[in-house]
């Protein structure tokens, strides 16, 4: 009796495999997909706009195949998942201790958040920029509130990519393609040094007939710097300066006076700039206007001048 003829068998499978397929046969090889990741910068913003306001950036994304990512037929059921792992837990961190919190998040409404070591699929996510190759934005925010001074601030985001993608269908995926990698996602914040002036309220000596009658006025400035910021503050000299006093006019007449630093006789002008150093807070800025009462009595009216404060930093 003749033996059996398996190797027939085996041939005959393999054709009937191969007529399904299209009558060819398929060389099957382990293709590796490759995944990208791009940074995430938020450009440099001053220390104000950092605080008073989330700021937002993106980063793009992209991921490219041997194989067909959408086959017109087939239910591939591919997917790209990422896992991310923040080198600070999602925090900008700068020199001194100083951090800014951020989120990263999946879709552009800021609705759906990536977390530390979590897992999510991003296949469907992807925009198709051929038969072999999509990408997709991840969407960074800040949030508001961080008292931070200025520097450079930075996060790294390793990035975890797990994948199957078919690699031989019809109407259902016959073979995948697994495959693992990680990139990095560089995250940076430039903050920048800002002074910003708040109240600067109007200084109003009142009525009286004679100048030795008018008292002296308290009054504020409110400043914010950012932290950690020296700077320098004065008042300009005004409109009608006589070099040694400011001075308020009506007509050819004039009133004299000067802004000084509280509880001192010293002028606070150019020539005696007072120094400070920024909270990243509202500060108040007290000082004292004073007429002069040892000059000559002045016309009756309504005297007026106009002074500037002056921030250096």
């Amino acid at each position: 009796m003749p033996a059996p003829r398996i190797p027939n068998v085996i041939a005959l499978r393999f054709l009937v495999a191969c007529a399904v397929l299209g009558g060819f046969p398929v060389l099957l090889c382990a293709y590796d997909s490759t995944p990208g990741s791009g940074d995430a910068s938020f450009g440099s913003r001053d220390s104000i706009a950092v605080q008073s306001a989330a700021l937002a950036t993106t980063s793009t994304n992209t991921f490219k195949s041997a194989f067909n990512l959408w086959p017109a037929i087939s239910i591939a059921n591919n997917q790209v998942m990422l896992t991310p792992t923040s080198t600070n837990n999602f925090m900008l961190n700068g020199s001194g201790g100083y951090g800014i919190p951020y989120r990263v998040y999946a879709d552009a409404s800021y609705t759906v958040v990536l977390t530390q070591n979590g897992q999510m699929d991003f296949f469907d996510r992807l925009s198709r920029t051929d038969d072999k190759s999509g990408s997709f934005r991840l969407f960074f925010r800040t949030a508001a509130g961080a008292n931070v001074p200025a520097g450079v601030y930075r996060d790294t985001i390793n990035v975890r990519w797990d994948w199957r993608i078919c690699k031989l269908s019809t109407l259902i995926c016959l073979d995948y393609e697994y495959g693992n990698a990680t990139t990095a996602i560089r995250v940076e914040l430039v903050v920048t040094k800002a002074c910003q002036i708040g109240r600067a309220p109007d200084v109003d000596f009142g009525r009286c007939a004679l100048v030795a009658n008018f008292e002296p006025v308290m009054q504020s400035v409110t400043l914010t710097c950012t932290r950690a910021q020296p700077y320098r503050t004065y008042f300009s000299d005004g409109n009608s300066y006589d070099g040694a006093w400011k001075r308020m006019t009506q007509g050819g007449a004039s009133l004299q006076y000067n802004l000084y630093v509280p509880g001192t006789g010293t002028p606070w002008d150019s020539r005696n700039r007072q120094g400070g150093t920024g909270t990243g807070q509202p500060q108040s800025l007290p000082y004292t206007a004073r007429v002069n009462a040892a000059q000559p009595e002045q016309p009756a009216g309504a005297y007026s001048d106009s002074v500037s404060i002056v921030v250096e930093y």
